[in-house]
């Protein structure tokens, strides 16, 4: 008798955490990005881009074959 109390103990204990754990993503997911945040992100995606435009520049400078 004591086993079941503890396990209905336990689901309720893990529930609450579940529905806790749920509650405090959706308030993260309502928060707003810091401008500091979107600057560093822009930032990424430019290095990225000209990384790749470097990169496709290369390979259409040597016809794009195989060197040897």
């Amino acid at each position: 008798m004591q086993n079941s109390q503890k396990n209905r103990s336990d689901n309720v204990a893990g529930a609450t955490v579940s529905r806790k754990l749920r509650e405090y993503y959706a308030s993260v997911m309502e928060e707003a990005i810091p401008d500091r945040f979107l600057d560093l992100l822009e930032q990424l995606d430019a290095a990225d881009r000209a990384q790749n435009q470097s990169s496709q520049q290369g390979k259409a400078g040597n016809g794009g074959g195989a060197e040897g």
